[in-house]
């Protein structure tokens, strides 16, 4: 990465128990070497990087996935997601959130 990098990553994240016992039960539709993001990934990435932005996503909205066919998706999905954008900013919730957004900036010269 050069020095003024930027790495921007969209990541499932590992820390909800419905959407695991989802996963176990669909590993075709992974790559057999997925590993869905932990919080410590994330701390992780704060030994190397002197900015890390976090952003959280699906939670109420996994809700609407029966509709996705039908013409209520588009309703639904806007609700829920109002509802996540409250859900998601309270710490102990952000952990249930099935996808992660994260911005990393300015990797440490000597990380720790």
């Amino acid at each position: 990465m050069k020095p003024d990098g930027v790495v921007i990553a969209l990541e499932a994240q590992g820390h909800n128990p419905l959407i695991n016992w989802y996963r176990n039960r669909t590993p075709e539709l992974r790559s057999p070497d997925e590993h869905p993001l932990l919080s410590k990934d994330i701390d992780f990435a704060r030994n190397y990087f002197e900015h890390v932005e976090v952003k959280y996503f699906g939670l109420a909205t996994l809700a609407a996935s029966p509709l996705w066919k039908t013409p209520l998706i588009g309703p639904a999905r806007n609700l829920l997601e109002v509802i996540d954008s409250v859900l998601l900013r309270i710490p102990f919730v952000q952990r249930q959130a099935w996808i992660i957004a994260m911005l990393l900036r300015k990797p440490e010269e000597n990380p720790s």
